[in-house]
């Protein structure tokens, strides 16, 4: 995807925004090739171009600057620089864009920053999490990023990346200095938002002051609307430099042992496995996410003998992205904090969490008599009431056979989103950033990175595929695919057994297939995905017994069953589930379509309006070059 830029710059307090679609030079011009935004990775396995760097500057050379008064908050000229602008979806685009609409008060970001600077610090207070009104707090160590010649206004706003979860803004002031403002979407709950800011900042603070690691310094945050920006808001120094993700080429051909493809690969890898290493070492007192103490004075230390940082709910959105029907109360039964006795607590609690919303689901359906969403939802509750019968059985707690198991159960941090492009290649090193959704949690349960992770089926070297030469070129392309993720991924756990050796064993593949269970439970967003958790569960089953007597699962038979006219039943849904996707263009996006792609597939006709919605014509995408000519001549 190549993604959009926009700048707004202040000129003795003008402010210059977003191009429009008036603006005098066509927006396609503008945007074209501006590398910066994780939401190109949705479903893509492409790599930028080593282009990427020159399109950049073009772009934002040719940014159309607009003018406004700082202090007129409702000039609508700068509406462009809050709005989504780097995709469409097909259906409810503009309910969708319109939750990813991010206004705030420039007027008060611009007095939030300069009282920031003013800011006394003691040296009592060097190292606070300082309230400093209005809902804001400040990590008083690190607004030193502030000192400096003195500060008037802000100069210029660019927009820098539109994301999956949140817009980031870079902000230079009229003294030279830059800072960064991150906002989330406005998604999920206030409630969730507010969570999931605080634990950001809480464990942003934590990786650069307990762990010594290269991260963004937070200057201040607000997870509440009432503030002096009037949205929920994250605010840190700025790095400059490149995305690591240009680095990154997971489609290069090769195999395992080619020296050349490892190095190329190893570049990316490496810094990320070390950032790992860094981030599981050290060892918590529960299972949760993390917060400062003045976020949530009555939870518990998350460190032994450190009262600055506490364990409360984790912020993995899973838990809160289906559950719009229950209220934060009831919410709050299921989300932690979990005891270090209760390392699997997070398991058995995401399944009764989802039981109660889906209940109160087929409430509503059977209200409204819809008998065929009235069926999937009583499919869908008992497949997750099956997850919730096996969650405490998953591992054998008593006699398990799993080297180093205590090691691996105990709370460690794990950060979701560690990925290429969220590193920054600076000057002073490699910048890691994105931390929202970071829980502590047990080692065992959690995935490989989702760069490197690969639950297909394995090809390590494409010799070994039988009359591969003979196949057709679309199955061989297949193949080679295969090939090539088996390879990443064999490359990521080389580097967790030289990394943390100890803990490497997560990656053995009885391990994996009973973590996923869990992990595939997290990726159900849609009606029929808990398929995908049905299949996992009649996987579990049938290893079951060897499992249980290899002392790897719970002892005794498997608390679920399946009879053969169960798998029978599931096998068909599946498969019609499958062709379903496969005949549904951008199934995989929910809809979602880059922009540039959209406008690309709308100006060819393959894309076409459907009253408020889009739709692809199927004929038009079928139809030969010369046949399309043809049809426009006859129009």
């Amino acid at each position: 995807m190549l993604s959009r830029t926009a700048r707004l710059v202040l000129r003795s307090c003008h402010i210059s925004g977003r191009p429009g679609r008036t603006a005098s030079v066509p927006m396609r011009t503008l945007t074209r090739g501006f590398q910066t935004s994780a939401s190109m990775k949705k479903e893509s396995e492409d790599a930028p171009s080593k282009d990427a760097k020159d399109d950049l500057k073009a772009a934002e050379k040719t940014a159309e600057e607009v003018f406004t008064n700082l202090k007129n908050e409702h000039d609508p000229v700068r509406d462009r620089m809050f709005e989504y602008n780097w995709g469409t979806w097909l259906r409810n685009d503009e309910a969708e864009k319109q939750k990813r609409v991010t206004k705030f008060s420039l007027s008060g970001m611009n007095i939030l920053i300069r009282d920031l600077g003013d800011v006394e610090i003691t040296s009592g207070s060097r190292d606070e999490v300082l309230d400093v009104g209005s809902n804001v707090k400040a990590i008083t160590k690190n607004l030193d990023e502030l000192t400096g010649a003195p500060f008037k206004n802000i100069k210029q706003l660019i927009s820098i990346h539109e994301g999956l979860s949140h817009h980031v803004y870079r902000i230079i002031l009229d003294n030279g200095k830059n800072l960064v403002l991150r906002l989330p979407y406005n998604l999920y709950p206030n409630y969730y938002t507010e969570r999931a800011v605080n634990s950001e900042a809480a464990t942003t603070d934590f990786l650069q002051s307990n762990l010594g690691l290269k991260v963004p310094k937070v200057l201040a945050y607000s997870g509440k609307f009432d503030n002096p920006l009037n949205y929920p808001f994250i605010l840190t120094e700025y790095i400059e430099g490149e995305l690591l993700m240009k680095e990154w080429y997971p489609l290069v051909k090769g195999k395992v042992d080619d020296e050349k493809v490892s190095e190329e690969l190893h570049k990316v890898i490496d810094p990320i496995a070390g950032f790992f290493k860094a981030v599981s070492t050290p060892i918590f007192t529960g299972y949760g996410s993390l917060y400062f103490k003045e976020d949530l004075p009555e939870g518990k230390p998350a460190l032994e003998g450190e009262e600055r940082y506490v364990l409360g709910p984790t912020t993995l959105k899973p838990y809160y992205e289906r559950v719009s029907d229950l209220t934060e109360k009831e919410v709050d039964q299921y989300v932690g904090p979990w005891t270090v006795d209760q390392p699997l607590g997070i398991v058995s609690d995401y399944a009764r969490l989802i039981i109660k919303s889906l209940q109160k689901k087929l409430s509503n359906a059977q209200s409204k008599d819809n008998k065929s969403l009235v069926g999937s939802i009583q499919a869908s509750i008992r497949v997750y009431e099956r997850l919730l019968a096996v969650s405490d059985k998953l591992f054998n707690f008593e006699k398990s056979s799993i080297p180093n198991f205590k090691e691996l159960i105990k709370p460690r941090l794990f950060i979701p989103d560690l990925d290429p492009m969220n590193v920054i290649i600076s000057k002073n090193g490699k910048y890691f950033v994105d931390f929202e959704d970071s829980t502590v949690t047990p080692f065992i349960l959690n995935p490989a990175p989702k760069f490197v992770e690969y639950t297909g089926p394995k090809v390590f070297d494409i010799s070994e595929v039988p009359d591969f030469e003979k196949l057709e070129d679309e199955l061989k392309e297949q193949y080679e695919y295969m090939q090539k993720k088996t390879r990443n991924q064999v490359y990521w756990e080389k580097e967790l057994v030289d990394k943390v050796h100890d803990l490497a064993v997560a990656a053995a593949p009885a391990v994996k297939k009973i973590r996923e269970v869990f992990t595939t439970a997290l990726k159900d967003k849609n009606d029929k995905d808990y398929l995908n958790v049905e299949g996992a569960l009649a996987d579990i089953q049938q290893l079951w017994s060897s499992f249980s007597k290899d002392h790897v699962v719970g002892e005794g038979d498997c608390p679920v069953g399946f009879t053969k006219e169960d798998i029978e039943k599931f096998e068909k849904d599946f498969m019609d589930f499958q062709k379903e996707l496969s005949s549904t263009p951008f199934a995989a996006t929910n809809g979602w379509v880059p922009q540039d792609v959209f406008e690309n597939l709308q100006r060819k006709g393959v894309i076409v309006k459907d009253g408020d919605n889009y739709k692809i014509d199927i004929e038009s995408l079928l139809r030969g070059p010369e046949e399309k000519d043809n049809k426009k001549e006859k129009e």
